[in-house]
Order: structure tokens, then sequence, then C-alpha cells
């Protein structure tokens, strides 16, 4: 029984070892239409321990002494494993051309790399040695960021391709793809092309939010500006383009991205609290302790900057990250249980963003395999997250703005309401006081006067006295005249239409001729706004009255469909008027323009060699209008 079990042991650890030699053995083929590969399937690799095995002892090594394991992955993640790494895979091209291919590692962080292609005699044909992250473009077989090695592949012949890669503190990936020349180029340019956009919109993003920073000392915009900073350079250093045109900063090296991370990450936690608008939402301890954590994660990044770079560090600042976003995941919830629209917003960005970290932390821990389609979105979704919350800070400060100006306006319109009813106050308190104590004084001092003439008997006391009757008569007619003016007696009951008529006729011992006329059918108003409408006219004739010098002036009240027009015109100087220094001129223009914005009506004044003419719009009321429009034959 134990022989049967050793027996099948060793039959499954013989089919096991020869599937794996033959998965290492399947050669790729290309023809006519090969445009690209991951070579998925096709790849085996080796790890040498001792980091010594040259190529031309796995080229004699016929004991199978370095024995090559098939690839079950699309993208070998070798992990943190200082070994040198051999990837192996065979081509053949059964085109009916010789094919110029590009072998491509999509991959910068590497610390020495060397290309081989041998033929089927075990020749090696081509071959390019210990290049580095650090290799000049220029000084590369092909002249980009990243690893790539030319491939010339005669029809019907068979190339074995050897990629040795060695990383020594971190993470070794390596995504490997097999191009012609023509894909590898366009691939290329459209990457660069896609990836430089996005910075350049980073970077405008990061200077817009800095400069209105400065302009309105809003924070939430100086840590969006850091956000997308932090993000922004830990991406350039990521693709290589730090290290090769920014060399010149050359202590921070690979600990650009992690230190970028962190400052990032500082950012984004205090953005995601003032943009959420939760620090008046959470309890002070949990504001401070989440402050306190995104304290910590820059202080993380300030020893990741004063120390080499380790796998250590690495993993501190990855470990910092992820946690950054479950935080920033709960904050995200805590916003979208108070249904701010902000949370939704957030969330659209944020998720694509959040499954994608799950992944890499996934296949970092429990050696998920990585695919092409998260490898790629990997660099796509922070942009598209950026990208979104900036639409969106940019549209909640325009909201933000929107409402401060709808507040400003409602205490705009608060502080004319009171203007005005505060004047109306003062002139109904006024008029009554005049008409009740200074008119029955002034009638009292008649009748008395009236009394007393019968005792005079001398001739000149009863003329001197009867001097004095049409001064008493005047100052009675005058004090009715002001407290008409103040307050129209019975306006409620007879309207703006006959009050303004009266107004009129009462300007009968002025210079000016004045003239009422009116047009249509009239439709009363609410109260408030006639009277302040009476007001605005009010104001204009007095004007006409101590400024004009006309000979004629006219007021008309035209009743339209939708709103009522009064004009008011006269004949007088017009714009040949000097105003004297000591007068104030503008104030009651400037009070006709309150009361007309007040009661929504639209005050135009239109001065000339031959006049003035001021035009007054009075929108009726929504119920008056209905009324209005609901007549058959409304006249114009």
């Amino acid at each position: 029984m134990i022989t049967r079990v050793i027996a099948l042991l060793y039959l499954f650890l013989w089919i096991g070892h020869a599937t794996s030699a033959q998965s290492a053995s399947r050669v790729f083929v290309v023809d006519d239409q090969f445009t690209t590969t991951t070579l998925f399937g096709y790849l085996s690799l080796f790890s040498d321990g001792s980091r010594q095995v040259p190529i031309n002892t796995l080229l004699a090594d016929s004991t199978n002494q370095y024995a090559f394991k098939s690839v079950s992955d699309e993208i070998l993640n070798v992990g943190f494993n200082p070994k040198q790494h051999w990837i192996k895979c065979r081509v053949r091209n059964e085109g009916s051309q010789t094919k110029e291919l590009v072998f491509g590692l999509d991959f910068f962080h590497i610390d020495a790399i060397s290309f081989y292609a041998v033929d089927a005699d075990n020749t090696i044909v081509y071959q390019q040695e210990q290049l580095s992250r650090k290799t000049p473009i220029a000084s590369r077989p092909i002249a980009v960021r990243y690893f790539a090695f030319p491939v010339v592949i005669k029809p019907n012949q068979t190339l074995t391709l050897y990629c040795r890669v060695f990383r020594q503190k971190s993470v070794l990936l390596l995504p490997i793809k097999l191009l012609t020349k023509k894909a590898f180029l366009d691939h290329g340019f459209s990457f660069d092309f896609l990836f430089l956009l996005g910075i350049g919109i980073l970077l405008i993003a990061f200077l817009t939010s800095f400069f209105l920073f400065l302009a309105t000392k809003k924070w939430v915009l100086l840590y969006y500006g850091g956000f997308v900073l932090g993000y922004g350079v830990a991406l350039l250093s990521l693709e290589g383009v730090w290290s090769h045109y920014i060399s010149s900063v050359s202590w921070l090296d690979e600990n650009t991205h992690l230190v970028m991370v962190s400052v990032g990450v500082f950012a984004q936690i205090n953005f995601t609290l003032e943009f959420l608008q939760l620090t008046e939402r959470l309890p002070k301890k949990w504001i401070a302790g989440i402050r306190l954590f995104a304290v910590l994660a820059l202080l993380a990044g300030v020893y990741v900057l004063v120390t080499p770079f380790s796998y250590a560090n690495s993993s501190l600042v990855s470990s910092i990250g992820f946690s950054t976003e479950v935080l920033v995941l709960g904050l995200i919830i805590v916003g979208l249980i108070d249904r701010k629209y902000e949370a939704t917003l957030y969330l659209v960005g944020f998720l694509p963003f959040f499954i994608v970290t799950l992944w890499f932390a996934a296949s970092v821990v429990v050696n998920i395999p990585r695919s092409w389609v998260f490898y790629q979105l990997g660099y796509a979704v922070p942009f598209a997250q950026l990208a979104v919350l900036g639409v969106g800070l940019g549209f909640k400060l325009i909201r933000e703005q929107e409402q401060a100006f709808v507040a400003v306006s409602t205490m705009r319109q608060q502080l004319v309401e009171s203007i005005i009813q505060t004047q109306e106050t003062e002139r109904q308190r006024i008029a009554a006081d005049l008409h009740d104590d200074l008119g029955g004084t002034l009638a009292t001092l008649r009748r008395r006067m009236t009394d007393l003439r019968q005792y005079l008997h001398e001739p000149t006391g009863v003329r001197a006295f009867d001097n004095l009757q049409p001064l008493i008569q005047k100052s009675s007619a005058d004090l009715r005249r002001i407290a008409h003016n103040l307050m129209p007696p019975e306006f409620e009951r007879i309207g703006l239409q006959h009050s303004l008529a009266q107004l009129v006729r009462s300007q009968s011992l002025q210079p000016t001729r004045f003239t009422f006329i009116t047009s249509g059918i009239e439709q009363r108003m609410p109260v408030e706004i006639e009277l302040n409408a009476y007001r605005v006219v009010s104001e204009l004739i007095q004007n006409i009255g101590r400024h004009a010098q006309a000979d004629r002036a006219a007021v008309q009240l035209i009743y339209r469909d939708d709103r009522l027009t009064i004009t008011v015109e006269d004949d007088g100087l017009g714009s040949r008027a000097i105003s004297p220094v000591d007068e104030p001129m503008g104030i009651g223009l400037k009070n006709s323009n309150l009361r007309a914005e007040y009661i929504g009506a639209t005050l135009w004044r239109d001065v000339s060699e031959r006049g003035t003419l001021v035009v007054l719009d009075i929108p009726y009321p929504p119920s008056v209008y209905a009324a209005r429009t609901s007549r058959p034959n409304s006249a114009d």
C-alpha cells in the first residue's frame, strides 16, 4: 500500500515537471499580421540566489541544472526578492519578411538589467549588458524612459530571448510585452501624450488652486493643491520622468514617490475634511485624531527623505497610503449619511481608485495575480480622481459664491426695506404731527386774531392786523401741502393714479406748467408698491421745480398688459444744468433708485440739452398680472 502511494506521488511530480518543462519550451509564433503580445503563457523564470550565473553558463547547461519554471501570471510579480532573476521566452517568425520587434519591460525601478537574443545554435546574436534605471536615455538601445530592446528575427528563424533583472531594495514587477517597432512607437507616443497631458492638467489645477487660495484664503484650495502636487510628482517619479529629467535632485532618487505620497496623504486627509465640511459634524476628538494621523503621515515622509531607500520605508508609506484610503472612504460614508452632494461626487472619483488600491495591496499581501488592465488603470485612475475632485471643488466654490451673493442681496434687500419703512414711518409721524399739532395751532391762531380784530379801532392798527391774515392763510396752505406730500390723505382708498393727479394739480403755483396724462385701464397694485412709486414721482417733480427751470413738464401713466410705465418729462436745462457744489443733488436720485429696486421696478434717466426724461417701469405682481391677462380685451 505504501509502495503504491509513493509511486503515485512520484508520478504526479514527474507529470508536473514535464508540464512545466513543456510550458517553458513553448514557442510564440509571429506572422505578417502580428502587432503586439504580453507573452502570457510563454514566459519562464529562473531565480539565481548567488547572482553569479552568466548567460554562457545557462546556454551550456545540458543537465537542466538551472531549471526555468513557467510563469502563470499575466504580469510577473517577483515581490521583494533581491536575487538575480532570469526571464526566458522563445519566438519564431513564420511570416514572409524579417520582423523588427521590440522586447519591452514597462517598469522603471530596476537596478540592473541585461538582454540577450540567442539563435537555434545557442549563438548570441544580440546582447545588451548592465543597464539600470540610472542609465541615460541616450545611452539605451531604444531611447525611452523604461527598458526596451530591439529583436530582429528572420523568416523561419527561432530566437530564445533572455532577460536578466535585479532589484535590491524593493518589490520587482515584470510587465513584459513584445511588439512590432511601429506598434511600440505608436503605443509610446499615445501613452506619453496622454500622460503628459494629464500632468499638464494637474499642473494647471495646482497653480489655479494655489493662486485662488492666496486670493480667497480658503484652506480647501491649498489642501487640494497639495493633494495634486503630491500625487502628480509621485506619478512622475514612478514613470521615470523625475529621475531622467530632474536628476539634479539626487538626494531624492527612489525616495521621491514615497515622500510625495506622504505629502499627498497629508493634503488629501485635510482636503476631505474641508471639502465634505466635516469639522463641525464630527466630534472634536475625532477631528484632532484624524489631523494627527495626517501630521504623522507627513513626518513619515520626512523620515523617508532623510534615510536611505529601503523595502521597510516603502512598506511603511504603502501602509500609510492604504490606511488613508480606508479613512477617506469612512469620511465619505459620513458625508453620504448627511446627504451631501459633495460626498456623492467624491465617491464617484474615489471608488475606482480605491478598488485599484485594494487590488495592488492584495497582490502584494496574498499574491493575487496582476493583469495589464489593472496595471494600466493604476496610472489613469489617480488622474480621474483628481480631475473629478477638481471639478467638484470648482462647483462647490461657485455654489458658495452664489450663496454668498444671495445672502448679500437678501441683506441689501432687507436694508433697503428697513430704510424705506423707516422713512415712511417718519413721514407719517411728521405729517400727523404737522396736521394735528401745528395745523391746530394755526387754526386756533386765526380764530383768535379774528376775535381780536373787533377790538381794534385805529385804522393803522387794523390795516397792519389785516396784513397778517394772508400770511397765516399761506402758512396753513403750505402746511397742508407739506403734510400732503409727506403722506397723501386717503392714499390707500384713492390709489396711485388719483394721488398723482392731486400732486400734479397742487403744482399750479409753480412757474412750470405741469400736465398729467393716463393711458389704459387703471390697475391697482399693492399699497406698498404704489406708495413707493408715488414717492419716486414726487421726488422727480420736486427736482423739476428746484433745478430744471422748465416751462413745461408732463407726468404720464401708461397701463400696459404686464407692467405700469410712468414717465416724467420736462423741457428744462437738462444736461446744461450746473449743480451748486454745496447742494447734494444725488441724494434724491439715490433714494429713488433704492425705492425702484425695492419694488422690483426699473428706473432709467435720459438727460439731454432739450430736457430730462425719466422712465419708471413697474412689472405687475404675479397675482395682478394673472387677473389682468384673464380679461378678454385688456388695453395697452
